[in-house]
């Protein structure tokens, strides 16, 4: 009657079922991390406001899962998330030394205390009304790059430096 239940039987000698983590998968799952890291250093986000897991891939499966876990919210972060998984699969280009590049996946995730301001959806007739934009516009970026990255001004600017303008040479 108990061994219905499993008691009494003898433990099973079958090879379990669950993937093992192989050398290649937490080799992959490093090189993500390490990529999304740089990703988010170069683009301004604190780094482990975004963490990643590589799951492993089932052997039929021909992209790879790399889940995205938002640990602190931030309000433009869903609008920009299409860019970030692009500039992350450029950084993940750019490391991975493998001969055939493995495709790639992307799934987000929220951590529960991630502070995101939405807690409930809004009413149906919220979805038939357009987006409201919060990017910034095209020109305010240009004009805040050239800002950033213009010389200072000097009152030297209008003195010549005596010297020729550089003018460009034919070709070899």
């Amino acid at each position: 009657m108990l061994k219905m239940f499993g008691i009494g039987k003898a433990p099973s000698t079958a090879p379990s079922t669950a993937p093992a983590a192989s050398p290649q998968t937490t080799m992959q799952r490093e090189l993500v991390r390490g990529a999304l890291q740089d990703t988010l250093q170069k683009h301004g986000l604190q780094p482990g406001s975004i963490t990643c897991d590589v799951l492993p891939k089932a052997a039929d499966a021909t992209n790879t899962l790399v889940l995205l876990t938002v640990v602190k919210w931030h309000g433009a972060l869903m609008e920009y998330a299409p860019a970030l998984e692009q500039e992350l699969l450029k950084a993940i280009d750019r490391v991975d030394t493998a001969t055939i590049p493995a495709g790639y996946t992307f799934a987000w995730k929220f951590a529960p205390d991630c502070g995101c301001p939405q807690t409930a959806m809004p009413r149906p007739d919220a979805w038939s009304k357009p987006a409201q934009k919060t990017v910034v516009a095209h020109e305010e970026a240009k004009a805040e790059l050239h800002k950033k990255f213009d010389k200072v001004h000097s009152e030297y600017d209008h003195r010549s430096s005596g010297f020729a303008p550089t003018e460009p040479g034919p070709l070899r």
